[in-house]
Formats: C-alpha cells, structure tokens, sequence
C-alpha cells in the first residue's frame, strides 16, 4: 500500500511540475526570460522576478480586458434594445 501512495504522489509531483515548466515557458516566450544576460546573481534573480510579475500582469489585464468588454457589449446591446421598444 505504500508503493501506491508513493506512485500517486510522484504522479501528482510530475503534474505539478509540468505546469511550472509550462509558465517558464511561456515566460522566456512571451516576456524575455530566456534572454536575461546579467553578469551579478542578485541582478538574475531580480530580472527573473519582474518577468514572472510581467507574466502575471498580463494574465490579470487579459482577464480583466475580457470581462471589461463582456460588460459593456451586454450593456451596449440591452441599450439597444430600449431604443427599438
């Protein structure tokens, strides 16, 4: 039974890290990440930060992006609709 347990959590461990390896990905994509070139550790391990804080702002605009317009297409058309009445 321990075996088992061990084998689901390998498997729950490997997901886990598939959808980091995902986001790094992206990242070095979408933001720059893989093109960080800094001589000082202090200097990679800040650049690195701001580029996953740069993914994730993007993530919230883009979301935030799709309900702003969500909202004002349904009240644009319910508007519409009380000029035909």
């Amino acid at each position: 039974m321990h075996i088992k347990s061990d084998r689901k959590q390998d498997y729950r461990d490997i997901c886990e890290r598939v959808e980091v390896e995902r986001k790094f990905s992206l990242a070095k994509l979408k933001c720059g990440l893989g093109k960080i070139y800094t001589r000082l550790a202090e200097t990679t391990e800040s650049v690195i930060a701001l580029s996953i804080l740069m993914v994730n702002l993007k993530k919230i605009y883009h979301d935030f992006s799709a309900l702003f317009s969500r909202f004002f297409l349904t009240v644009a058309y319910r508007e519409n609709l009380a000029f035909v009445q």
